[in-house]
């Protein structure tokens, strides 16, 4: 079972770094004819199953096929933990490729039912994480990310103009560096072994934060050419956005080396920042 999960999740981390809606189709989540029965992998203690759970809640094909459906599902342990939010993440990258201005009626009304519906579960599934402390296991600090990038992702394509979308993309970007930049939790987590996707989960981050300078200029720019209008811009000052964005490529500075999607990613993360601030 755990090598199954294990193939799952690298195709969930291989279509967030490349975006290929062959990759999508393909994932093991998406076969034809195919139900997927394989029960979550748990540690060994985890097998001991807190008061009113039956070991058939967290084990049987029952639960793998309702989650994400049913919020109630499964138990959220550290070891199954990464897997699901790998699911949770395809889920959101399979609707996100869907996602066209153009749609007809008939399928933004789907489109907006299923994003309502994954932005509660991510919402769920986020509050039921268990904390990273004491243990900062690999797997769970994974989940967090995971679990943030696909907020971003859920949200990005609404953010420019829905105040929700970009404050959710904006708080699940500083989740990442939140949990990545913590020096206890990287010596726990040893660099050279991290997870390759982290470096796309980074990237993901700083462009938001890019993204939101950019907005955050334009306001101002706007602002000052408007006559007779005493009250400030709303939102956070370009200083702190920056702040945020430098730790983040900070954070792919010291995971980019021996990587070389990860190097190519802190390239272009820096090309954009010398082009509005020079070179660092």
């Amino acid at each position: 079972m755990r090598c199954f999960w294990a193939v799952v999740s690298l195709q969930t981390d291989l279509n967030l770094a490349f975006a290929s809606p062959i990759g999508l189709r393909s994932s093991l989540l998406e076969a034809s004819g195919t139900t997927i029965d394989t029960p979550w992998a748990m540690q060994n203690a985890e097998h001991v199953l807190p008061a009113g759970h039956s070991g058939g809640e967290n084990s049987s094909g029952d639960v793998i096929r309702q989650f994400p459906v049913d919020e109630t599902s499964g138990i959220i342990s550290i070891s199954n933990s990464h897997v699901q939010a790998s699911v949770l993440l395809h889920r959101v990258l399979f609707l996100a490729a869907k996602w066209s201005s153009n749609l007809q009626p008939t399928e933004l009304s789907s489109y907006m039912e299923s994003y309502t519906w994954l932005d509660g579960r991510i919402t769920h599934f986020s509050n039921g994480l268990p904390p990273i402390y004491p243990l900062a296991d690999n797997g769970l600090v994974m989940a967090h990310v995971l679990v943030a990038a696909a907020a971003i992702r859920l949200h990005r394509p609404f953010s420019a103009l829905d105040q929700v979308a970009r404050m959710k993309c904006i708080s699940a970007s500083r989740t990442v560096l939140r949990v990545l930049r913590d020096t206890t939790i990287s010596a726990a987590s040893s660099i050279s072994h991290a997870n390759p996707v982290i470096g796309t989960i980074c990237a993901l981050a700083c462009s938001i934060l890019f993204d939101e300078i950019e907005r955050t200029r334009l306001m101002w720019v706007e602002w000052a050419q408007t006559p007779d209008v005493n009250v400030l811009p709303a939102g956070e000052p370009e200083s702190t956005l920056l702040l945020s964005l430098q730790e983040g490529m900070e954070i792919m500075g010291m995971r980019a080396p021996g990587n070389p999607l990860a190097e190519h990613q802190l390239t272009e993360v820096q090309q954009r920042y010398n082009s509005h601030y020079g070179s660092l």
